[in-house]
């Protein structure tokens, strides 16, 4: 059972912002309870790929025209083999390295997009909640 003060208090301040709303019936109970364990509600907060799929976005005439500086930057990405491309750091370096609207970068958003991984907010607790553990916290 989840415990009944911690499940009050994500429902009450709602810190996902999954709009759990008006809490006072065992109908809210069944609608909370679903919202909360909906799958696709939370991104995983990494999204780690492997670094040979980073190269296959690498547009050849983009990448031709690197210099020293550019080309090390992204060799100490690539050289971890797996990259997280949800990184703030990952992200920015990339975003200066490649032009905004050049086709590499917009292979790498695709990429980032594609491989996007989501979970409830249940499994993001480490929660399985049900209806009665909504009810049991409801009323106490």
């Amino acid at each position: 059972m989840v415990d009944p003060s911690a499940l009050k208090t994500e429902v009450q301040t709602d810190p996902a912002i999954l709009n759990y709303g008006t809490w006072a019936t065992p109908a809210d109970d069944d609608r909370i309870a679903a919202l909360i364990n909906d799958p696709t509600k939370r991104n995983l907060p990494n999204v780690l790929v492997a670094s040979y799929q980073i190269v296959n976005c690498f547009d050849p005439s983009e990448f031709g025209a690197f210099t020293a500086v550019p080309l090390a930057k992204i060799s100490a990405i690539l050289s971890a083999g797996t990259v997280d491309l949800a990184n703030t750091n990952v992200r920015t370096i990339a975003n200066n390295i490649f032009p905004s609207a050049g086709p590499t970068r917009a292979a790498l958003a695709a990429l980032w997009a594609a491989k996007v991984q989501k979970q409830s907010r249940a499994t993001e607790l480490g929660w399985s909640v049900t209806s009665e553990d909504l009810a049991y916290a409801r009323t106490h």
